[in-house]
């Protein structure tokens, strides 16, 4: 018996929602693509030059993924991934630290079988890193770090769900991109919001 007791493929299951988060961040890490080493070498370096730096690796990637389960886990700027909205204290303080938050924005079902699932990418940088080289001019650092995920993630499949994200306003009506993070003196960012068709029908038995 599926949880809410139907035995039919009756309504969407929403049990595979809360690992989404996760699964971005995983296509982001395992992509070989230039886009997504770039956008690890923006999180990781905090020089203007940080495209020139050494790719990441894998383990190196893991290790910026904040958790609550660390020894150290109040200290926010010693971690640039995290899986949560929230912007800690600790950013007021720290001068070299970049970092990117993808979480769950908005659930818009369109019927009982399927749903619209909206998620927020927030590029988060300090004032004195907010400039690097690309093609050796200077370009705003967390619209290069947007610019990258919607290479990665723009029509990518990330196995969970039905179809893959889109950056589309027919599709999603609260995609969009904004700059709309600060604290007026130290810190900005920016919100990409991109969509995903959800749809995880279980059949049901019989008790």
């Amino acid at each position: 018996m599926i949880a809410n007791n139907n035995s039919e493929y009756a309504f969407n299951d929403f049990t595979e929602v809360p690992k989404i988060p996760y699964k971005i961040v995983e296509s982001l890490m395992t992509s070989t693509s230039t886009e997504a080493k770039n956008l690890f070498k923006c999180l990781k370096y905090s020089d203007s030059d940080c495209l020139s730096k050494p790719d990441l690796t894998l383990n190196e990637k893991r290790k910026m993924i904040w958790s609550p389960d660390q020894n150290n886990w109040t200290q926010e700027q010693n971690f640039n991934i995290f899986l949560k909205p929230l912007v800690g204290n600790s950013l007021d303080t720290s001068e070299q630290q970049t970092q990117i938050r993808i979480y769950e924005y908005h659930i818009l079902p369109t019927d009982k079988f399927q749903s619209v699932l909206s998620y927020s990418f927030d590029f988060i940088t300090e004032e004195k890193t907010s400039l690097i080289y690309f093609d050796d001019i200077l370009v705003e650092r967390t619209s290069f770090m947007q610019s990258c995920v919607l290479s990665v993630m723009n029509g990518r499949d990330i196995a969970v769900g039905q179809n893959y994200f889109q950056f589309s306003r027919d599709f999603d009506r609260y995609a969009g991109s904004a700059l709309n993070i600060s604290n007026s003196k130290s810190f900005y960012g920016r919100t990409l919001i991109m969509g995903l068709l959800y749809s995880n029908l279980q059949k049901g038995g019989e008790c």
